[in-house]
């Protein structure tokens, strides 16, 4: 599948930034970008190449579209799903959005030991770390988990476009990065809508051109730079190399690539205990509420060939 390539010099918010960039400065940021790129290259390679799907199961279904939605059994999981709800109820009093999970379930750590434990029963039960390995062509994961209370006050970090133009119904639409991984997202509360914090995914945007994955990635690891000035620096680089893994919230509201965009977005809702599986490197949104609030437990499989972060657990 191929992406929406945006026009960046005929965009207006980005368009009058052109003339402000300097010979000097553009090469060193294109120098920048091509050192990104070629570091995602040798780290991730044919890492990104999904192979073909598997014959049965989640596996097959996450293989051929990249996003898999499943019920856990609401009766034999009601009081997990409350046991979960009560312990965000308990994050929301310290006034914290979300919660980092060991996944050490014998650890005495109030609370957080439990929930490792039913990460872990999850991932067994479901053999998440053999689908993970498969999907992402990976020898060692890394494992991370998270309890995650979303709302129309911690949602703003969504808004990824670099200006204020207001925002196109794409807003939040992206792929992660440099991450080669898949996810496990458990509803604790109904989530009926996409204001609500519903889960958008593109099906079939995992599998795509190799090049430009590189290319995309390399682009936002260079606009998380401190000593990049945005929006100025992307219009440095040539406009096969502005276009951004973080896209959604540079498409023109109103435009033809935003209703082209929509109409191949599958929106996912459910009551507590919808899980939904996802392959990362598709194109998705999710948590961006603006109305109530989302409970979530998440937890991410990472390929260990970009790194592992320090204190993570590895398969």
């Amino acid at each position: 599948m191929r992406l929406p390539v945006i026009d960046y010099d005929a965009h207006p918010a980005y368009a009058p930034f052109a003339g402000q960039v300097r010979a000097e400065r553009a090469e060193v940021v294109r120098a920048a970008h091509a050192d990104a790129r070629n570091l995602v290259a040798e780290r991730l390679g044919g890492h990104l190449l999904r192979p073909s799907a598997p014959d049965t199961g989640l596996a097959k279904t996450l293989g051929e579209h990249g996003v898999v939605p499943f019920e856990l059994d609401a009766g034999s999981n009601r009081s997990l799903l409350r046991y979960l709800d009560e312990r965000i109820e308990q994050l929301k009093s310290t006034g914290e959005a979300s919660q980092q999970i060991a996944l050490a379930p014998d650890r005495d750590d109030g609370g957080a030991g439990r929930i490792g434990a039913i990460c872990v029963e999850l991932i067994r039960n479901f053999d998440l770390l053999a689908i993970a390995k498969t999907q992402l062509a990976a020898e060692t994961l890394y494992v991370k988990a998270s309890l995650r209370c979303s709302t129309p006050d911690n949602a703003a970090f969504q808004r990824q476009t670099i200006t204020d133009f207001p925002d196109p119904a794409t807003v939040g639409l992206h792929f992660d990065v440099p991450t080669n991984s898949i996810k496990l997202t458990l509803f604790v509360s109904e989530v009926e809508d996409l204001e609500a914090g519903a889960f958008g995914y593109i099906p079939g945007s995992h599998r795509r051109d190799l090049d430009d994955s590189f290319d995309r990635i390399a682009t936002d690891i260079l606009c998380k730079q401190d000593w990049i000035d945005e929006p100025i620096d992307l219009m440095a680089l040539p406009n096969r190399l502005r276009q951004r893994a973080t896209f959604g919230g540079d498409i023109l509201p109103g435009s033809e690539m935003e209703s082209t965009v929509l109409s191949k977005e599958r929106i996912i809702t459910g009551p507590p205990g919808r899980c939904v599986l996802f392959d990362t490197l598709g194109v998705h949104r999710g948590g961006m509420v603006l109305r109530g609030e989302r409970r979530a437990l998440q937890i991410g499989f990472f390929d260990a060939a970009w790194g592992v972060e320090v204190g993570a657990t590895t398969f």
